[in-house]
């Protein structure tokens, strides 16, 4: 069996989701986020919009609790199955820390 992967690269990882680049989730079925070396980014908080360009909002799980995953560079983190089913999503980066992300889509 041969999945279909789409790498993003210089995704950037901004410290406000209106300074985050988009990610195009809704025909995926999961993906990792790898932090390059040199990145600063330490928390990542995950923000779902119903479609490309819509309107943002913090994403919780099903017990009502933010998604956010504590990350450090050089190593890389499946994205949050809480996310799956969102159209769109954006990784915002801990404050005061921009960072550019790679992020690999399955399907």
């Amino acid at each position: 069996m041969d999945r279909f992967c789409n790498t993003i690269t210089a995704y950037t990882s901004g410290v406000t989701a209106a300074a985050s680049d988009e990610i195009p989730f809704g025909p995926y079925a999961g993906g990792v986020v790898h932090i390059p070396a040199a990145e600063g980014v330490t928390t990542i908080t995950w923000y779902s919009a119903e479609k490309m360009g819509g309107t943002y909002l913090a994403a919780y799980d099903e017990d009502g609790v933010a998604v956010t995953q504590t990350v450090s560079h050089t190593k890389a983190y499946a994205i949050p199955a809480a996310l799956y089913g969102s159209r769109a999503l954006k990784a915002v980066a801990s404050a005061g820390t921009a960072s550019t992300l790679l992020i690999t889509l399955k399907a």
